[in-house]
């Protein structure tokens, strides 16, 4: 629990850190976890895609909120059809995706694991 609320606020401070002109305005998550957080944190018009976990009620706390947003399968072909500023992936997401996705020049922020509940 405690490793949810670090990395939701931490994602927090980072986007309040950034300046204006470097504020994400177009973010793409390419998992579950991170879905949630984008769904909470954000904007829904910053949103340009989710998982398609993420309408799932059974496994998304936020699937209302995922209604009527770009669903993805975590592949790089539908993440850059979308030219996103910003990529959220976990611990689960393919590493061909990211290291594509990095070497086509997007930012992409990867969330570990959690290793405990402490």
């Amino acid at each position: 629990m405690h490793f949810i609320i670090i990395n939701f606020v931490s994602f927090f401070f980072f986007l309040s850190s950034l300046a204006a002109n470097e504020r994400p305005e177009r973010v793409a998550s390419l998992n579950l976890c991170t879905d949630q957080l984008v769904l909470q944190l954000l904007d829904r018009d910053r949103i340009v895609s989710v998982t398609y976990l993420a309408t799932n009620p059974v496994i998304s706390y936020s699937a209302h909120r995922a209604i009527g947003i770009i669903k993805n399968h975590g592949l790089a072909e539908e993440v850059v059809a979308l030219n996103p500023d910003l990529i959220l992936a976990g611990a689960f997401t393919s590493r061909p995706t990211t290291s594509l996705l990095k070497k086509l020049g997007y930012r992409v922020i990867e969330f570990e694991m959690a290793g405990s509940f402490e």
